[in-house]
C-alpha cells in the first residue's frame, strides 16, 4: 500500500508535469505550432514554456500580487479560452452540433439513453480514429527510430526514478534550500532568499498552484521525470551533428548504460536523480547548440527590410533565443556550459557569423534573451533585494581560493631548487650574471614545445585518466584522434569531388564542434591543474562531458552507416541499426562495464516520510505539531507545526515549556541515521548492478542495509554537543545520537507521568512515533521534573 501511495504521487507529478510543460503551450500556441516540426514543437513547449512560468510568477512578485489563485487564474483561464475558440471552430462542424443537440435533447427528455449513449460513442470512436490517423501519420515514416527512442527514454525515467521508490527522502541537501524557496513563492515573496535564477521554482510553484500537487511531491519526483527532456533534447542535438538517423540513440544508450570510473562521475550522474536548478537546466544547453547550428546551416531565410538593409531573422534564431533566455533563468551554470558548445560552433562558422546579414540578427536575439531573464532580477535588485549567496560561492570557485597558496608552495619549491643547484664559493656578482643571462634568453620553440606537453600531460592525468582510468582514457583519445583523421579525410574527399563535378557537400560539419566542446569541457574539469580559473565546478561538467565524448565514439560508426546508405536499401539499414544497438548492450554487459545503481545523500528512514504523510492525510491543518530534525518541516509546513528536536531537549529542562496544538507527534530514531551518508540503491539486475559503494571508504550502505548507530542510557546522560550550526546537531552521528537517545529517555518519562496519555503511532526496528493528545485550553507542561531519570526505562 505504501508503494502504491507513492506511485500514485508520481502520477500526479508526470500529469501535472505532462500538461503545463506540453499540453498548455501546444492548445494555446496551436496558430504558431500548426506547420512546425516535431523538433521544432518539442523545443517550443519546453523552452518557452518554462519561461513564461518564470515570467509570469516574477512579475506578480514585483507586483505584490503573487497568490495561488492569481496564477491558477491567470494559466486556467488563458487555456480555457483557448479550448472554448478550437471548440467554436469545431461547431461548425456537423458531427460536434449533432453531439451537442443530442445532449439537449436527453436533457430536455425528448431523447432515451441509449440513442444518447449511441451518439457520444460514435462522436467519440470517431475522435479516437482520428486522433490515431495524426498520430501514425507522423511517426509513420520513422516508427522504428521513434520505438527505440521510447524504450531507451522510458528506460532513463525508470533509471534515474527507481531509487525515489526506494528512499522517499530528499537525496540531496540542497533540494531542502529550494524547498524553501518554493514556499517563499507560495507566501508572495520572489527571491526569498535573495537574488537568483528561479525559473525551476517557478514551475514548481505553477504545478502547486495549478493542480494542487503537494511540492514535497513535486520536489521528490520532478527530476525523474524531467529527464525525459533532458534526453530528448540530447537525443535531437545529436540528430543534427550526425548524418545517420539512429547514430543519436547509439549515444544515448551507451550513457544509460555504460559504467562510471570516478566519483565525479557517479556524483555528476546522481544529480539528475535530484530536483536542482542546474540538472533541471541541463536541456537547455543542448537546444541552445542545436538552433545556433541550424540557424547557421538555414537556407530558409525570412529577410527583415529597413533603412539600414537586410537581415536574416527566422524562426531558428527565435528558438535560439528562448534557450539562452530559459538557461539564464534555471542556473547560470547551464548559461556558462551552453557558451562553450555554441563557442566551439562558432569557431568553425565564423565566416557565416560575421556577415552582417547574419550577426547583427544574433547579437541582438542575445541581447533579447538575455534581457527577456535579467529584467526581473534587476527589478528585484533594485527593490532592495540583494543576490542570493551560492553566487559568491561561484565567484569563489571562478577565483579559486588555494590558487595563491599553490603558487607561494610553487615558488618555495624552485627557490629551494636553485639554492640546491647553487656551486659553493660563487660570489654574489657570479649569480647576478647567471640571473641576467637567463633572463636575457629568448623564449624558444622548444619551450613552448616543453610547456605544451606538460599541459597537455596535466590535461590527460587531471583530466581523461582521473574521471575514466587509464584504459579508459586512451581509448577516448583514441577514437577522438581517429574521428578527426576520418574528418580531415573526408574534407579531402569533398574538394576533389567538388572541383571535378562542381556540386556541394555538406555532411559531418557538426563533427568537429562537439570534438572541440569536448576538449573545453575537459580543460574546464582539469583548469585547476592548468592553472587557469575554474569557470564550473568541475564535478558539474561530467554529466555534459560523457555525452559529448561518447559522440565522439560514434562517430566513425556514423560514418559508416552514412556510406552504407549509397549502397543499400533502408530496411536493410534500419535492421542492422537495431543489431548494433542490440549488440552494443550486449558487449557492454558481457564485457562487465554495465552500469551500477546510483545513490542518494540518506537523511531518515522511509518510516519517517510515510508517517508524517499519514499524519498530514489524517488529521485537521495545523492541529497538530511534530518534534523531530528538521527534515520533517519540509514536507509539513503547509500543513502543520514543526518543532526542533534540539530545542525541544532544551526546552524541557526548563519551566512550563508547552506547545500550543491538540496533537503532537514525537519522533524518535531508535537507530540514529548517520545523517547525509552515500546510501546506493539495489534492485533488478536489469536495470543495473550494485558496483559504486568502491569509490566510498566510509560514510556509505548499499539498500536495505543503512549506516546508523543506537540509542542507549550511557547516550542519553551525556551532555548536548553544541555546534557554530545547529544543523551539525543532526548530522554528526555522536551528537544525534545523544538527542534520540534523550528524546526516547523523555516519552518514557513523561508516559509514566501522564500513563493513559502518551501513545505509539508507529513503530518499527528503527524508528517510533509517540503521540498524545491535549486540551487546547489546558496544555500539558512538557517541562515535568526529573525528566531524565533512568529508572525502569526499557532500552
Amino acid at each position: 500500500m505504501e508503494t502504491l501511495y507513492w506511485i500514485l504521487e508520481y502520477g500526479k507529478v508526470l500529469f501535472g508535469y505532462m500538461f503545463f510543460m506540453f499540453l498548455w503551450p501546444s492548445v494555446v500556441f496551436s496558430r504558431h505550432l500548426r506547420c512546425k516540426d516535431k523538433v521544432y514543437r518539442f523545443s517550443f513547449c519546453v523552452l518557452v514554456q518554462v519561461v513564461i512560468a518564470n515570467s509570469v510568477v516574477l512579475v506578480l512578485g514585483l507586483l505584490h500580487i503573487l497568490n495561488r489563485w492569481v496564477v491558477f487564474g491567470v494559466f486556467h483561464s488563458v487555456f480555457w479560452i483557448c479550448v472554448v475558440k478550437k471548440m467554436n471552430i469545431q461547431y461548425q462542424s456537423g458531427s460536434f452540433r449533432e453531439t451537442l443537440s443530442s445532449i439537449y435533447r436527453f436533457v430536455m427528455g425528448t431523447s432515451g439513453i441509449k440513442t444518447f449513449l449511441y451518439r457520444w460513442l460514435r462522436y467519440f470512436s470517431a475522435w479516437i480514429k482520428s486522433l490515431s490517423l495524426k498520430f501514425w501519420n507522423i511517426i509513420r515514416l520513422h516508427s522504428t527510430e521513434y520505438a527505440m527512442l521510447f524504450i531507451v527514454v522510458i528506460y532513463g525515467m525508470i533509471y534515474f526514478s527507481y531509487g525515489v521508490f526506494q528512499d522517499y527522502n530528499y537525496g540531496f541537501g540542497d533540494m531542502y534550500v529550494h524547498h524553501q524557496w518554493v514556499y517563499g513563492l507560495q507566501e508572495g515573496m520572489i527571491f526569498a532568499d535573495g537574488v537568483y535564477p528561479e525559473a525551476m521554482h517557478c514551475f514548481i510553484y505553477c504545478l502547486y498552484a495549478l493542480f494542487g500537487i503537494r511540492v514535497y511531491s513535486c520536489m521528490l519526483f520532478l527530476a525523474g521525470i524531467h529527464v525525459l527532456v533532458f534526453l530528448v533534447s540530447a537525443y535531437c542535438f545529436f540528430r543534427e551533428i550526425f548524418e545517420w538517423k539512429y547514430t543519436s540513440i547509439f549515444v544515448l544508450i551507451m550513457f544509460l548504460i555504460v559504467d562510471l570510473k570516478c566519483i565525479n562521475e557517479v556524483y555528476s550522474m546522481s544529480r539528475l536523480q535530484w530536483t536542482i536548478p542546474q540538472e533541471f537546466g541541463l536541456y537547455t544547453l543542448f537546444l541552445c547548440a542545436l538552433y545556433l547550428l541550424r540557424y547557421l546551416n538555414s537556407s530558409h531565410k525570412i529577410l527583415l527590410n529597413n533603412r539600414f538593409g537586410k537581415y536574416i531573422w527566422n524562426e531558428n534564431l527565435f528558438l535560439f533565443m528562448m534557450s539562452l533566455s530559459a538557461s539564464i533563468a534555471i542556473h547560470f551554470y547551464s548559461t556558462i556550459m551552453a557558451f562553450f558548445i555554441c563557442a566551439s560552433i562558432a569557431v568553425f562558422f565564423l565566416r557565416t557569423i560575421l556577415k552582417k546579414e547574419r550577426f547583427l540578427p544574433l547579437i541582438l536575439a542575445v541581447v533579447c534573451g538575455l534581457l527577456i531573464t535579467v529584467t526581473p532580477m534587476l527589478a528585484a535588485l533594485a527593490s532592495g533585494i540583494q543576490f542570493q549567496g551560492s553566487i559568491g560561492w561561484a565567484v569563489g570557485v571562478i577565483n579559486g581560493d588555494d590558487s595563491e597558496e599553490e603558487i607561494g608552495e610553487e615558488e618555495k619549491v624552485e627557490e629551494e631548487k636553485i639554492e640546491g643547484e647553487t656551486i659553493e664559493g660563487e660570489t654574489i656578482e657570479e649569480e647576478k650574471v647567471e640571473k641576467e643571462e637567463k633572463s636575457e634568453r629568448n623564449v624558444t620553440k622548444k619551450d613552448i614545445a616543453q610547456k605544451l606537453k606538460e599541459k597537455l600531460s596535466v590535461l590527460y592525468w587531471q583530466g581523461y585518466a582521473a574521471l575514466y582510468q587509464e584504459e579508459r582514457a586512451n581509448w577516448i583519445i583514441g577514437f577522438t584522434g581517429l574521428s578527426v583523421v576520418l574528418w580531415i579525410a573526408y574534407q579531402i574527399v569533398k574538394m576533389v569531388y567538388q572541383f571535378f563535378t562542381k556540386r556541394q557537400s555538406k555532411y559531418f560539419c557538426g563533427y568537429m564542434p562537439v570534438i572541440l566542446a569536448s576538449v573545453l569541457f575537459m580543460i574546464i574539469y582539469a583548469s585547476p591543474g592548468l592553472g587557469i580559473p575554474q569557470l564550473i565546478a568541475g564535478a558539474r561538467v561530467c554529466t555534459t562531458e560523457q555525452l559529448l565524448l561518447l559522440a565522439i565514439v560514434t562517430m566513425p560508426v556514423d560514418m559508416i552507416f552514412t556510406l552504407l546508405c549509397k549502397f543499400c536499401i533502408d530496411c536493410i539499414l534500419q535492421i542492422l541499426s537495431i543489431a548494433t544497438a542490440v549488440g552494443t548492450c550486449s558487449g557492454i554487459i558481457i564485457t562487465g562495464n554495465y552500469h551500477g545503481y546510483l545513490y542518494c545523500e540518506l537523511t531518515r528512514y522511509n518510516s519517517a516520510v510515510s508517517v508524517t504523510d499519514s499524519i498530514i492525510n489524517n488529521f485537521p491543518q495545523y492541529s497538530y505539531t511534530i518534534v523531530s530534525t528538521t527534515d520533517e518541516l519540509y514536507q509539513v509546513i503547509e500543513y502543520g507545526r514543526h518543532e526542533e528536536l534540539l530545542d525541544f531537549i532544551q526546552e524541557v529542562d526548563k519551566n512550563d515549556y508547552k506547545l500550543p496544538t491538540e496533537y503532537v507527534f514525537l519522533y524518535v530514531e531508535k537507530r540514529p541515521i548517520e545523517y547525509g551518508h552515500s546510501h546506493y540503491f539495489s534492485g533488478p539486475a536489469w536495470l543495473a548492478e550494485p558496483k559504486y559503494t568502491k569509490f566510498y571508504i566510509e560514510a556509505l550502505s548499499q539498500c536495505p542495509e543503512i549506516s546508523a548507530s543506537e540509542i542507549s542510557k550511557k547516550e542519553a546522560q551525556k551532555d548536548i554537543l553544541f555546534y557554530s550550526r545547529p544543523s551539525l546537531s543532526y548530522s554528526i552521528l555522536e551528537s544525534r545520537t545523544i538527542l534520540e537517545s534523550k528524546a526516547y529517555l523523555w516519552c518514557q518519562n513523561f508516559s509514566k507521568v501522564h500513563p493513559f496519555e502518551m501513545n505509539v503511532y508507529y513503530e518499527d526496528e528503527n524508528f517510533v512515533c509517540y503521540y498524545f493528545k491535549q486540551n487546547p485550553f489546558a496544555l500539558y507542561d512538557l517541562a515535568i521534573e526529573d525528566w531524565d531519570r533512568m529508572d525502569g526505562v526499557q532500552w
